[in-house]
């Protein structure tokens, strides 16, 4: 059944006028099988005075994701790169590396990224899950996910972990995606604050940033 603005799960989703108030510490974004495409607008119109790192696993094959990350650095104007173990987490836009799973952790004030191979979750690594799981562990209810275009349900857990810490997620529509999976989990399990087109994610995504 699809859900809709209407069905029964919308009662369970969190309140999106007090979830505008988030003040995020981290932006994390999921996407597979369409989800370039949006990523492309969505990241190359974020402002130079971005003060949010924007945290990606986008399902593609290991060299295709060094190769679109490449594309994305020579145009946009905030930093965009793969992330790297113990890495210091700063503002910018960063993708998880192919064949490996990224996380989060907290080391005082700091936030920086643990990398590891492991078990494939739903045949994925990286996972969604992982990233959104361990920054909502990380991060408690400053958190703010976003769920694009894909097949399956990696980052359906995920996001019922940010949820529950207290962050809000928002899933691209089933129009506007080449496959309603991902973002179709999140919605039907009554997680997303909002189902939007990319437009309008990326409205969102901006008045958010400059918030």
């Amino acid at each position: 059944m699809k859900a809709t603005l209407t069905d029964p799960a919308r009662s369970r989703r969190p309140s999106f006028e007090r979830a505008l108030a988030l003040d995020p510490e981290l932006i994390v974004i999921a996407a597979s099988t369409g989800g370039p495409t949006v990523l492309r607008e969505l990241v190359t119109t974020l402002p130079e005075t971005l003060s949010t790192p924007v945290l990606i696993v986008q399902h593609l094959p290991t060299a295709f994701v060094s190769s679109f990350v490449d594309q994305l650095s020579r145009q946009s104007a905030v930093p965009v790169g793969l992330a790297k173990t113990g890495e210091l987490i700063t503002p910018g836009v960063w993708f998880a590396p192919g064949g490996a799973h990224t996380g989060v952790r907290r080391r005082g004030d700091a936030l920086r990224f643990a990398i590891h191979t492991g078990i494939p979750i739903f045949g994925c690594q990286p996972a969604a899950d992982v990233l959104f799981g361990s920054a909502a562990a990380a991060c408690a209810g400053r958190c703010f996910g976003l769920v694009l275009s894909g097949m399956g349900r990696d980052g359906c857990e995920g996001s019922r972990r940010i949820v529950e810490a207290g962050g809000r997620v928002v899933v691209q529509d089933q129009a506007s995606s080449a496959v309603w999976g991902m973002p179709g989990s999140v919605a039907r399990a009554g997680l997303a604050s909002r189902v939007l087109s990319p437009e309008a994610i990326k409205s969102e995504l901006l008045r958010l940033v400059a918030a």
